[in-house]
């Protein structure tokens, strides 16, 4: 995959978050990327986003998955946004995140205060320019959404999405994960087991859905090719997206 191009974006006041397109009309272009950068999910981001994918889906005609696809990039950006709330957190704290002992006696409290303090650790997301980047772009082969955040993830915490992930792969069905996860501490990350297990449903196999996180970058990728098949993910095609 080539090198991604520097992000232009400015805050569009009708989309509600920074952009590199002036509206939500834009024309789509084949690898012409969709850029957008917010620091909270609000109710108007999200109709943004997915509007967004909703047009792109329309572009690759596999409309028909939108309900899987939209639940995966939720999850993902959900996630992305509490991981910024946590760094914020331990900034108040003055405690280190990538320590394991301060890690463990800090989270302890993280939900409580959060909940109490809500407003506060929002404005410190902007403060500390925890972002979170979600990108769109197609070409004649398939369909990709990016969604990173600008942190580095500890050690434990990359552990346990990966782990999550090769957990999806072993379901047969939703039932099943969902059977396992409830016998578990905080249902075992129920929600990225689920979404991978929907997407999965809709003949978007394990290729389709990527994680990294490597220094201050940590990017989940969904894949949605136009003929979409279980038995013959086109990798091929995917990696000569820009």
């Amino acid at each position: 995959m080539s090198q991604a191009k520097p992000m232009q974006l400015e805050f569009r006041e009708q989309l509600g978050l920074h952009a590199n397109i002036p509206d939500i009309n834009h024309p789509i272009q084949e690898n012409q990327p969709f850029h957008f950068k917010f620091f909270n999910i609000n109710d108007n981001i999200e109709n943004t986003l997915y509007q967004t994918l909703d047009r792109f889906l329309l572009q690759m005609d596999v409309l028909s998955i939108r309900e899987s696809v939209i639940a995966a990039v939720k999850e993902m950006v959900t996630n992305a946004v509490r991981a910024n709330v946590k760094r914020v957190y331990f900034h108040s704290q003055q405690a280190n995140i990538q320590s394991e002992e301060d890690y463990s006696d800090k989270m302890n409290d993280f939900k409580k205060d959060y909940l109490e303090n809500r407003t506060e650790f929002e404005e410190g997301l902007l403060k500390h320019n925890y972002g979170v980047y979600v990108s769109f772009i197609h070409n004649k082969s398939l369909m990709r959404i990016r969604i990173m955040n600008n942190i580095e993830l500890t050690p434990e915490e990359i552990e346990r999405i990966k782990f999550r992930i090769e957990r999806a792969k072993t379901y047969n069905d939703l039932a099943e994960a969902f059977m396992d996860a409830s016998n578990e501490q905080e249902g075992a990350g129920l929600g990225l087991i689920m979404t991978l297990m929907m997407l999965k449903n809709d003949g978007l196999g394990d290729s389709a859905f990527k994680f990294e996180s490597s220094g201050n970058k940590t990017i989940f990728t969904i894949d949605v090719p136009a003929q979409i098949s279980k038995e013959s993910p086109n990798e091929s095609k995917i990696d000569r997206l820009v």
